[in-house]
């Protein structure tokens, strides 16, 4: 018989309103575990993204097929990735997810993730959200999970809330989950030095140059020749010519709030250095 943990507080057969929100533990035979469930839902955009980790201890493959989310149009698993030297970030193949049996998925900030698109509306830090995963063998399993400010770890044992870095700490810190908000600025006395691209590019994504946003900006962009996920690889946002955020292990930053009028949003690769590439991209947007 199946036997479904969540949150590692209990072994029962799958039903609704289990929390999952302790660390993880090692993978327990004869147990599918989901815990550590975190939510980024605070923003105000029409899009949000959840966090867990998947352990099968079964002797059997699994298969996460789906998820439903309270408030969200459309739930989707994703991942990014590099491709051919560009970051994406889309649907995961057949729009499903293996959790090989004996093994374990981690669903993570700048990797794998559960993604809402058509959010209702944002949630306060600290409320709970159910989500219904859809299993090809364990059917389907209710967790609630934690809403938490963006940014902030998927995993207990690294450093929680990487806004609240400053940003020499947040170099050396893990790669895959490092990014920050507009509280966490920072100077043109980090930039050491302004080195050739060869042959790299950065490029933004969203918004498209000329668009008129709100005050929330929020910025995506993709790479070519650049990994953004090799050691000491990251990105600059300047806004208005001032270095407001450095972002390792993502092709997103956090919203950032913008005065009315017009703005220019620039971008540049940078390396563990800190030296910046030259020639970035750069757009002009306007907040009404």
């Amino acid at each position: 018989m199946l036997v479904v943990a969540v949150a590692l507080t209990a072994c029962v057969a799958p039903q609704p309103g289990l929390v999952a929100d302790q660390p993880p533990a090692p993978i327990e035979s004869g147990v599918l575990a989901v815990d550590n469930v975190r939510a980024n839902m605070t923003l105000p955009s029409e899009t949000g993204s959840v966090w867990m980790v998947i352990a099968n201890g079964t002797d059997q493959d699994e298969t996460l097929l789906g998820a439903e989310i309270d408030g969200c149009d459309l739930v989707q698993i994703h991942e990014m990735a590099m491709k051919e030297g560009v970051m994406t970030m889309r649907e995961v193949e057949g729009g499903e997810l293996l959790i090989p049996a004996g093994e374990k998925v981690e669903l993570k900030q700048g990797g794998l993730h559960i993604m809402c698109m058509g959010k209702a509306a944002p949630l306060e830090v600290g409320a709970k959200l159910d989500i219904a995963l859809e299993f090809e063998n364990a059917g389907i399993v209710t967790v609630s999970s934690e809403v938490v400010a963006p940014g902030e770890m998927a995993m207990g044992e690294m450093a929680m809330g990487d806004h609240a870095e400053d940003h020499e700490a947040d170099h050396d810190a893990e790669e895959a989950d490092a990014e920050h908000d507009d509280s966490d600025k920072v100077d043109d006395d980090h930039v050491t030095a302004i080195i050739p691209n060869d042959g790299a590019t950065i490029r933004i994504v969203t918004p498209a140059d000329g668009e008129t946003v709100n005050m929330m900006l929020a910025i995506q962009v993709e790479t070519e020749g650049f990994d953004l996920m090799a050691e000491g690889n990251h990105w600059h946002l300047y806004i208005d010519d001032e270095l407001v955020e450095k972002v390792k292990g993502s092709a997103e930053s956090s919203m950032h709030r913008l005065t009315s009028g017009q703005h220019e949003v620039r971008v540049a690769m940078s390396t563990a250095e800190h030296e910046e590439m030259a020639d970035g991209d750069s757009i002009s947007v306007t907040v009404p």
